[in-house]
């Protein structure tokens, strides 16, 4: 089996964020907005600058994810025309459902929290989009925001966007050596998702960049997570998903027994969205 690599996002999905530590947080999204963010009201507005990117800085963040191993043929149905899945020895891709949390985001000098649902693809032929340095490609199915104007900003994108309440627990169970991560994440009107992960031995990763790809109708877009070197411990995976979409495309409501669980305590990131209207993976295939 292989692990994704995600964050915040992504990071290694399989080797995935990190944590610190000790408390948890939570917030509920409702009042978040700031007017120091510019978020763009309309397509026109996001136009002017043909390469359209925002850029944020996550510090002392930490990322909880939980990885199932689904068939890769179903789960390439819910992929756009131009996009692979990126199957292991048996057929199989990982899909994943993330929870990140921020103690500090550039964008809103504020905390911050995200969820996403990915698929691990492989690099695709996007034609005109510098892919140079990107490590690892996944395609979001799902993105929740616990900021409502990164949240209309991907909207406008046509992103499958949710604003909701988002938690993100890490601990150490005693002194056993032994990390517990728990998530729960919902929509705003219901749960969408929820696990938990215990990891025993961290693992070292070096510095990458993770790249979550999305297409709609309005063109090509992408969220980039780079990290420096960051510890992982991997883990076993407990979850249950309420959400159509992520329980479809994982062929299942709650992870198998075998499900890998990535508990990244603590670790900063650079996040860049990058849009291009003009350009669709779809129609290059």
């Amino acid at each position: 089996m292989r692990l994704i690599p995600s964050m915040i996002i992504f990071l290694i999905l399989a080797q995935t964020l990190t944590g610190c530590v000790g408390g948890g947080q939570s917030t509920i999204i409702d009042e978040s907005d700031n007017p120091e963010f510019p978020a763009p009201s309309t397509l026109e507005e996001i136009k002017v600058d043909y390469n359209f990117t925002i850029e944020a800085k996550g510090i002392s963040c930490s990322e909880g994810v939980a990885q199932i191993q689904a068939d890769s043929e179903s789960v390439n149905s819910f992929l756009p025309d131009g996009y692979e899945v990126k199957s292991d020895s048996n057929d199989e891709v990982a899909v994943a459902i993330t929870s990140l949390y921020c103690e500090s985001w550039s964008l809103l000098e504020a905390d911050f929290f995200q969820g996403e649902v990915l698929i691990e693809i492989e690099a695709p032929n996007a034609i005109g989009i510098d892919s140079e340095g990107v490590d690892n490609n996944y395609y979001a199915l799902e993105f929740y925001t616990s900021n409502s104007l990164l949240a209309d900003t991907l909207k406008l994108l046509n992103w499958n966007v949710f604003e909701g309440y988002i938690n993100l627990e890490i601990s150490n169970l005693g002194f056993t050596g032994i990390k517990i991560a728990s998530s729960e994440v919902d929509s705003g009107d219901s749960s969408a998702y929820s696990y938990e992960v215990r990891s025993g031995i961290p693992n070292t990763f070096t510095a990458g960049t993770n790249r979550i790809w999305h297409e709609t109708p309005n063109g090509t877009s992408y969220w980039d997570y780079s990290f420096q070197q960051v510890e992982v411990n991997l883990g076993q995976a407990e979850c249950f998903i309420s959400d159509s979409i992520a329980s479809e495309a994982a062929g299942t409501s709650t992870c198998p027994f075998d499900s890998v669980g990535v508990i990244i305590p603590e670790i900063d990131i650079i996040q860049t969205l990058g849009w291009f209207p003009d350009i669709f993976v779809s129609k290059l295939s």
